[in-house]
């Protein structure tokens, strides 16, 4: 009898310890999983859509130069862009002429010749073939922007910045960088294009933080780089990766 109910305490307890012993495999599996979750840092409501960024580990730009500042264009540099798409596209001493499909060129013409705020310099920057736009750069007295223009009307789309388009062709975000003096807007802007005309969805200002260069991994992934200032206006630089959703 003794002999009996010593080895019934003994199977029970053999069974205790295995259930505890599987129930700390199970705890330990449900914290690994909540330590996996990685929480958005930020979300960018883009109209209908939201962009979340979240933290990277390693920057896809690791290799890459920092040139934050894209419409740092020159007569030298514009004049590659003339040679490349000398077709369609003309520089007339204080005038660019673009060859539009509908016959409505039109062009842009300088007024550089004063300090004021009605000073204005174009450069081209090139033809996005993707989306059929002429890309030009306006540099103002304190401030710039980059205008679209259609390849097949000549309809003009004014942004923040250089598009960067996304693999399949039908969104475009421009990302603009200024956290400091405040010339230019400091965000991001959201556009489709639909039948060859380019629409905004929305566009949003940031404040916390500001945008690098950026690139697309796929049609809904970027990575690139999230700039914040510290105490002495000096820019930290943080590899992010955006989803759109």
């Amino acid at each position: 009898m003794k002999k009996t109910l010593f080895s019934l305490c003994l199977a029970a307890t053999m069974m205790a310890c295995n259930n505890q012993a599987g129930n700390n495999v199970k705890a330990d599996s449900a914290a690994t999983s909540a330590a996996a979750v990685v929480l958005p840092i930020d979300t960018v409501v883009l109209g209908d859509k939201v962009l979340l960024v979240y933290p990277l580990e390693k920057s896809a730009f690791l290799t890459e130069k920092q040139e934050l500042y894209s419409d740092n264009y020159s007569d030298s540099t514009e004049q590659v862009a003339l040679t490349r798409d000398s077709a369609w596209v003309t520089r007339e001493a204080d005038s660019l002429r673009f060859v539009v499909k509908n016959g409505n060129g039109g062009g842009f013409k300088n007024n550089d010749k004063t300090d004021g705020d009605d000073y204005v310099r174009y450069y081209y920057k090139g033809l996005l073939s993707d989306i059929g736009y002429y890309c030009v750069s306006a540099a103002y007295y304190e401030s710039g922007e980059t205008i679209l223009v259609s390849q097949a009307t000549g309809e003009r789309v004014n942004v923040w910045d250089m598009p960067l388009i996304s693999p399949d062709k039908k969104t475009f975000l421009c990302f603009s960088y200024d956290l400091v003096a405040g010339f230019v807007p400091n965000g991001i802007q959201l556009y489709t294009v639909n039948n060859g005309k380019a629409e905004q969805v929305a566009d949003a200002e940031l404040t916390r933080w500001g945008p690098g260069r950026m690139k697309w991994v796929d049609n809904k992934t970027l990575e690139g780089e999230y700039i914040t200032l510290d105490s002495a206006n000096n820019e930290l630089i943080r590899p992010v990766k955006l989803v759109l959703q």
